[in-house]
């Protein structure tokens, strides 16, 4: 995450299963407004996120996931060495840890990293993976993120390569589609693995609530737009940036929740909602997206949210 970031809270938005149709920009409701109280993650949220490194788990014929430490981290076993999809938190012991559960899987070492994006949290090893002989390669937006530290820590160091919208990477029997969308940051990557039907998100979506983080160059309508473009993907198996594997439909309804959520946005500040009162304006009790909760409901947060509809809906912030 940024210096300006949220910690522990790097993640992108997304709704938990709930029901519920896109309404016409005239369904946000007259809510009492009040003040905000201070966001909080609820305390199974945090154990999500605080989540020591989990033992290696295999998803598909030479390929694993390790939960924990950071970020999840996808493991794929190939005859030219092992390729992981993002270095988790950047201490070492979180990388002995790392390095020591995919070596209870295979003696090879890791000679090719992928990032999701450039927070630390993802990317924090990226230092020690290449001092060790690997290839790092992120999108080249998400390079800015990764020299920048976190509070009280060391920045993650900048991949060694980049990519720009798309690349195909072949390493040993595999190949791994990239693309490049603009959502929790401005420089996430979406990891497909076509042989398995295997898709690494990054924080594009977690299980946990989370943003689009404007102080990374993210987007809530990129964000929505992601989630969509995640659906067109043949994957039956879904790796979120944390939490635990899900399936389509899962996917399916956070893009609706945002959809919705969204358009009651739009709908406050077409009516002219003032911007401190525009978040507890909102209906939510038919989505599971909370506007008062963290993930918006910060200064930083709700500045980037409202400039955003503003220009996408043409009115004058």
């Amino acid at each position: 995450m940024t210096r300006a970031g949220f910690g522990l809270l790097t993640v992108i938005l997304l709704a938990n299963e709930a029901s519920g149709q896109v309404p016409r920009a005239n369904d946000a409701a007259d809510i009492p407004r009040s003040a905000a109280p201070r966001p909080r993650m609820s305390p199974a949220d945090m154990a999500v996120m605080r989540q020591p490194l989990q033992p290696i788990e295999k998803i598909a014929r030479d390929m694993y996931v390790i939960a924990g430490g950071g970020g999840n981290s996808i493991v794929r076993v190939t005859g030219k060495g092992v390729l992981l999809v993002d270095a988790k938190n950047g201490d070492k012991e979180t990388f002995d840890l790392l390095v020591g559960q995919i070596s209870t899987v295979t003696r090879q070492p890791v000679r090719f990293v992928i990032n999701t994006h450039g927070h630390p949290d993802h990317a924090g090893n990226n230092g020690r993976f290449e001092a060790a002989g690997a290839v790092v390669l992120g999108q080249d937006r998400s390079a800015a993120h990764s020299i920048e530290p976190p509070p009280g820590g060391q920045a993650p160091g900048p991949p060694s390569r980049v990519f720009h919208e798309q690349k195909i990477v072949r390493f040993g029997d595999a190949t791994i589609e990239l693309r490049h969308v603009v959502a929790h940051s401005d420089g996430d990557a979406l990891v497909y693995f076509p042989d398995r039907k295997i898709l690494a998100t990054g924080d594009v979506f977690t299980t946990v609530p989370s943003m689009a983080q404007y102080a990374s160059g993210g987007s809530a309508y990129g964000l929505r737009d992601a989630l969509e473009r995640i659906l067109r993907y043949d994957a039956t198996v879904i790796v979120p940036g944390h939490g635990p594997i899900v399936s389509r439909s899962v996917i399916e309804q956070r893009f609706r929740d945002l959809d919705i959520f969204l358009a009651r946005v739009e709908a406050g500040v077409r009516a002219a909602t003032p911007k401190e009162a525009l978040l507890s304006s909102i209906k939510a009790d038919d989505i599971s997206i909370e506007p008062m909760g963290f993930t918006w409901n910060s200064p930083s947060q709700l500045d980037g949210l409202y400039l955003e509809v503003s220009a996408k809906i043409g009115m004058k912030p």
